[in-house]
């Protein structure tokens, strides 16, 4: 957990993705998934201790098997 950032990491995936967990598993952007996916890299231990790496680790599946991701 020391190269995690987690305000860096929560910014980039707003930024990339947006505030409403609705719309991004909607858009399912590809830019987004790489957000989560770094993010989960860098700080999953941070994100498992607060409950929030098995939604985002849903979403990611989400966009991967149910839906086609966009650009």
């Amino acid at each position: 957990m020391d190269d995690c950032d987690i305000v860096s990491v929560f910014q980039n995936i707003t930024d990339n993705c947006d505030n409403d967990y609705h719309v991004a598993e909607d858009e399912c952007k590809v830019i987004c998934i790489i957000s989560i996916m770094k993010g989960i890299n860098m700080c999953s231990d941070y994100l498992f201790e607060t409950g929030l790496l098995t939604q985002l680790k849903n979403l990611v599946k989400h966009c991967i098997y149910n839906k086609n991701i966009s650009h």
